[in-house]
């Protein structure tokens, strides 16, 4: 078995808000009077030089919010708001100049702004610069002051900052190695939901680090993070269920489950130890042909092991038809890597010319090369192959053994998620979107996909190209159409039953090119059952979202559909007169309204989209929610 995985690095933080912003005919003349009245007001005050009106008036031009977007005019009222010390402004203006928004990228700029409204005690700034020590961007690396940054956002409950700062704790940067602080605020990350946090955890619990060794709590810690989508988390539980040395835990089914989901996001030790499942017939029944997938898979990632076993599978006709050329190709690169057993049916090959040209030379080689690690039928069979070979040959033969060297083929497995990652950053908007039928007809909020050329659903089968199939602008919602046959959907149900109060949650894909592309889990309550001017067609909720939760499900507590995330508040006479941008005010579409939209549109017409949802416990409705719910790529 594979050793438990530990590597999760820390990235930039995005902070933007997600916002419809429908160009819409259904908006009122009044509306438009209020904005352009908030725009005038806000615009004569930050004149006068009021401090907070100069920051909402730079982020009305930052995200276009009553008047059209100007990235020059939104950095000229940031900058004059945040050198009369607004912290907003101040973080802000980081933001900017860290990412190279609407200016050109300077990270030392950036370090000053941070580091300004940091000495506020802007949590968000304090984490930014943090992470500015700790990765030596525009300053030079020092894992003290990232320490010290991480910890003041972190003892203001920034789940981010007290997940690094554990980290640091964990590998003793910055502060001296210690497993109790470590564990302290894992676990204040993980109990606020922070997947990495609780796969950490899970490894502490499992180790017996900082904590008495407990393989209870580990399983609860790696479960929570890997129904969040956590690769690591899913192949570490995954094995513990696998393990003849937790018999206590031993469930080979449950074990098929967990490697399988993450053999599905390219985990390549995950699609190995799948493999073997299949060829043994443990946790499924046995397959030889879906063993051959997955070790086929683990093996073009370069495990030694998978190529060893495909060898195995062609050369005896598992799974596959019976072919020696290919067995030579697996065995040669499994041997290559210094498998043994690899380099001793290798040498075989050689000896009997199967799938190869009988070579007497090269099956000393490998009888020779795998004799040298204890295979003792190696060393016999090459003292059988000496009586038929001359001396040149016997030593070039011995010439090439002690030639050889193994190459471990790691760099192939970065490769590979480096190609997935730079396919992802072609695309200039991503959002968040669900399956509604079984073929392939697919929802997300209109404003993802709006002035866009080309639609690409990230489905469990790839890149899949996706047609705009029929759009209610004023509503903010998009149909979209791929050609799938087998797509997992999720039923939508009436939000009237939906109460102010309730407990809901949301899956979705917030800030890919910074959060990764493992599915993500938020949840909070519903606060209103409507929206600013009291709009009936949404719910005001506490579910934090960021870019790229937009077309996420809204699930109630019986994991029923009952809206979608659109937008987040746009108010901004309310923020001017708090001082502060809103927090956690986010809305969502409700499912009446989603209902309606999809019972007008023509190519639904005979499909049975279920008007009732089967109730779901949150862990079923999480699971379930991976095989239907999708990134949604733009150009």
């Amino acid at each position: 078995m594979k050793k438990t995985l530990i590597l999760i690095a820390a990235c930039l933080m995005l902070v933007e808000v997600v916002s419809a912003d429908p160009k819409s005919t259904s908006d009122s003349n009044n509306n438009a009077d209020e904005k352009s009245s908030s725009f005038d007001s806000t615009l004569k005050e930050a004149k006068k030089g009021d401090v907070k009106a100069q920051f909402f008036l730079g982020f009305m031009y930052a995200h276009g919010k009553g008047v059209p977007r100007n990235d020059k005019k939104a950095f000229k009222w940031l900058n004059k708001s945040a050198e009369q010390g607004h912290a907003d402004a101040q973080h802000f203006l980081g933001l900017k100049y860290g990412l190279g928004k609407g200016v050109s990228q300077d990270y030392k700029k950036a370090v000053k702004w941070f580091t300004k409204a940091a000495e506020q005690g802007h949590n968000d700034a304090q984490y930014n610069l943090g992470l500015m020590y700790k990765n030596g961007t525009g300053v030079p690396k020092d894992d003290k002051k990232a320490v010290k940054w991480f910890t003041k956002a972190a003892e203001q409950g920034h789940n981010d900052a007290q997940y690094n700062l554990g980290l640091m704790y964990y590998n003793g940067e910055g502060v001296p190695h210690d497993y109790k602080n470590a564990l302290k605020w894992y676990s204040k990350a993980a109990e606020q939901g922070h997947a990495s946090a609780q796969f950490y955890l899970g490894v502490m619990y499992n180790n017996g680090e900082g904590v008495p060794q407990d393989y209870k709590m580990a399983v609860k810690w790696y479960t929570k993070a890997a129904e969040q989508g956590a690769t690591g988390a899913q192949y570490n539980l995954a094995l513990i269920y696998n393990s003849n040395d937790k018999v206590v835990f031993q469930d080979f089914e449950k074990a098929a489950k967990w490697f399988t989901k993450a053999a599905e996001q390219g985990y390549a030790d995950a699609q190995y130890n799948l493999g073997l499942m299949y060829a043994n017939g443990e946790g499924a029944p046995k397959d030889d042909k879906k063993a051959v997938k997955w070790f086929t898979k683990a093996a073009e990632q370069g495990v030694d092991e998978a190529q060893y076993n495909l060898g195995v599978m062609y050369y005896n006709g598992e799974g596959v038809p019976k072919d020696d050329k290919k067995a030579v190709k697996w065995y040669t690169k499994s041997a290559e890597q210094g498998k043994a057993k690899a380099q001793y049916n290798l040498g075989l090959m050689y000896y009997n010319g199967e799938g190869v040209p009988k070579d007497y030379i090269h099956a000393y080689k490998w009888f020779s090369i795998a004799a040298s690690q204890g295979v003792e039928i190696a060393a016999e069979n090459r003292n059988v192959i000496t009586k038929l070979m001359t001396s040149s040959q016997i030593a070039k033969a011995q010439r090439l053994s002690s030639e050889f060297e193994p190459k471990k083929q790691d760099a192939s497995r970065k490769k590979t998620y480096e190609t997935k990652a730079s396919s992802i950053s072609d695309f200039k908007m991503s959002g968040t979107g669900f399956f509604i039928t079984g073929d392939g007809y697919f929802i997300t909020a209109y404003h993802v996909i709006k002035d866009s050329d080309s639609i690409r659903i990230a489905s469990s089968d790839g890149l899949k190209k996706a047609s705009l199939v029929s759009a209610d602008y004023a509503n903010d919602l998009a149909l979209l159409k791929i050609e799938k046959e087998d797509a997992e959907a999720l039923s939508i149900i009436s939000s009237k039953e939906v109460t102010t109060g309730d407990k809901v949650f949301t899956m979705g894909y917030p800030n890919i090119q910074l959060q990764g592309t493992e599915i993500k889990y938020t949840d909070g309550t519903i606060n209103s059952l409507s929206g600013t001017s009291n709009d009936p067609r949404v719910f005001q909720v506490s579910v934090a979202v960021q870019p790229g939760s937009s077309g996420g499900p809204l699930f109630n507590s019986d994991g029923e559909v009952v809206g979608m995330m659109v937008s987040v508040l746009d108010d901004f006479r309310a923020a001017i007169k708090t001082g502060s941008l809103p927090q956690n005010v986010n809305y969502a579409i409700k499912g009446s309204f989603l209902l309606s939209f999809l019972e007008s549109v023509p190519q639904l017409h005979g499909l049975s989209l279920k008007s009732t949802n089967q109730k779901l416990s949150r862990k079923e409705a999480i699971e379930k929610s991976s095989k239907a719910v999708f990134i949604v790529l733009c150009k």
